[in-house]
């Protein structure tokens, strides 16, 4: 007996699968990451006390590519799950570093591990494949704002995660990998199980051309729609790993306690996700571009409010929170430009990948250049070197939009 196949049951089942499987995937990267500087610090000294979440930043933009090629062969749930596989292999090299003692082994884990950040980028295009096209920004968004479970449990496991350890005879930093081993592989499961079947097999062919619409607008062989988003993902990025990353040091030299320390990055981490779907229902209501301008008007005075007034830690907590919310709303936008834009699925999942890329790249430049910054200009150079790169981007999309209109 035949039956009529349900694409809006489907979409509801998928999306709900991509929502498990980013909080498990999460969860397994917040578990790594709370620790990893400490391994790093244990086994190399304190000067690599930072690798941890550089090699992450490497593996994850090494891993973008090729992840982005499984899906056109195998589909996405297939991608995601190699992704997630190979984040357990990483999880896995790293107890073993922190068992011997090895400092080549645990660089090689910490790659590794950059697999599963490089897949809970792609479950947000995941999300924008399945949605009906109205809904493709609330859809990514939605998925996005899953990572804060992660973002807020992974840290608290350091204490738990010790104590298992302790109990089957590991060293306790190993205990935070185990649960990450745990979380990525329920991940795994969910996908294998709820991605059924491939969102490559049941979504149709997107963007198929006539004569009245044509085909996209291209600058330099890439749509200009998806270059605009790259270009808006990748200097939100930057900005937000730079400022973020020097905030804590900028706050310790100016005498802020280390609870005032602490509950600034927490609240920045929520100004991150917190409002994710609020700024995708709005990119599809009014306009992406619409919201990436207001992400780089919330970014420019966030990194203003740091260039005059950096003393003062209520300003730099409020300024942090503005940076987490303008990353945020251009993420999103930026994020279905580049889903929408394409041509074909083919296309459209090469671009994604290369939009992944441009931003871990971004932001492991902006980490690296706002140690030195920080300390020869202090934190108004480095809000203002933002600012500068922000108005540059946003000359290059004013451009780029006259060429090709986006809405």
């Amino acid at each position: 007996m035949s039956h009529v196949f349900d694409l809006r049951t489907y979409r509801i089942r998928a999306l709900s699968t991509l929502i498990i499987a980013q909080i498990a995937g999460a969860v397994g990267m917040g578990a790594a990451t709370s620790v990893g500087a400490l391994v790093a610090a244990d086994i190399g000294g304190d000067g690599w006390t930072g690798m941890s979440a550089t090699l992450n930043t490497v593996g994850a933009a090494l891993f973008s590519i090729p992840l982005a090629s499984l899906v056109l062969r195998f589909g996405r749930a297939a991608s995601m799950s190699v992704g997630l596989i190979v984040a357990t292999v990483g999880a896995a090299l790293a107890i073993l570093a922190i068992q011997l003692h090895s400092f080549p082994i645990m660089l090689l884990g910490f790659v590794l591990l950059g697999a599963a950040t490089a897949t809970n980028l792609q479950a947000r295009f995941a999300a924008a494949d399945v949605a009906h096209p109205d809904t493709k920004s609330r859809n990514l968004s939605i998925v996005i704002w899953a990572t804060t479970l992660g973002a807020v449990l992974g840290p608290n496991l350091i204490a738990p995660g010790g104590r298992v350890a302790a109990a089957v005879g590991l060293n306790e930093f190993a205990g935070p990998f185990l649960f990450s081993i745990a979380a990525q592989l329920v991940g795994v499961v969910v996908l294998f199980f709820g991605l059924r079947p491939d969102p490559a097999v049941v979504i149709p062919e997107r963007h198929e051309t006539t004569p009245e619409t044509g085909s996209p607008k291209r600058t330099n062989g890439i749509p200009t729609g998806a270059l605009i988003g790259m270009l808006a993902i990748a200097v939100s990025h930057l900005t937000m790993v730079g400022i973020m990353a020097v905030t804590p040091l900028h706050l310790s030299h100016h005498g802020a306690s280390l609870v005032i320390i602490g509950l600034t990055i927490s609240l920045h981490i929520a100004g991150m996700f917190g409002l994710s779907p609020v700024f995708g229902i709005a990119a599809d209501k009014v306009g992406k571009l619409v919201v990436i301008w207001l992400g780089f008007l919330i970014l420019v005075a966030s990194a203003g409010a740091l260039v005059l007034l950096p003393e003062s830690h209520t300003v730099v907590t409020v300024a942090l929170v503005g940076v987490g919310l303008g990353w945020s709303a251009s993420l999103v936008a930026g994020s279905g430009l580049v889903a929408e834009s394409a041509e074909t699925r083919t296309e459209a999942t090469r671009v994604q990948g290369a939009s992944d890329l441009t931003m871990n790249i971004a932001g492991a430049v902006g980490g690296a250049a706002a140690g030195p910054m920080l300390l020869f200009t202090g934190m108004p150079g480095v809000a203002a070197i933002a600012i500068v790169l922000l108005a540059v981007t946003s000359g290059a999309i004013l451009w780029l939009g006259k060429q090709a209109p986006i809405h």
